[in-house]
């Protein structure tokens, strides 16, 4: 009986130490992920010229314009210009994303479920609007 208590110690004792392993191993993933990501955002941005740039693109209900300013490499705005076809509950869940832009310094985001096509259509504005500022 006592060997046997003994080995159950033993064997909660290694699932304890793998439960915090993996646990710190997955934190620490999760920071080098965000770190490549920040990385590749201001690489990204890098060479940009300022100013405010536009761009359009296909949503649910036709063109969304898109107007970007940039300043020191980095977006300091989006805004939407002009939506008109397009069904206000989508599209006011679908500029969020454009918040999530600034934010990540990119347009690599995700689209808001539910209003897939209008978040579609901005991301697709939106790299144009990049686009335009990469020109040189």
């Amino acid at each position: 009986m006592r060997v046997f208590i003994i080995k159950n110690i033993n064997l909660i004792l290694v699932a304890g130490i793998l439960c915090f392993y993996q646990r710190y191993a997955g934190e620490r993933q999760c920071e080098v992920i965000a770190n490549e990501e920040k990385t590749r955002a201001v690489s990204e941005l890098s060479g940009r010229r300022d100013g405010e740039f536009e761009g359009s693109g296909t949503g649910f209900g036709g063109d969304i314009k898109v107007k970007l300013v940039i300043e020191n490499n980095k977006i300091q705005s989006a805004q939407i210009v002009s939506a008109q076809g397009e069904t206000a509950e989508y599209l006011a869940s679908a500029k969020k994303i454009l918040e999530e832009v600034v934010q990540k310094q990119t347009e690599d985001v995700d689209t808001v479920s539910g209003a897939t096509l209008s978040s579609n259509g901005i991301l697709e504005a939106v790299r144009q609007a990049m686009e335009k500022c990469d020109e040189k």
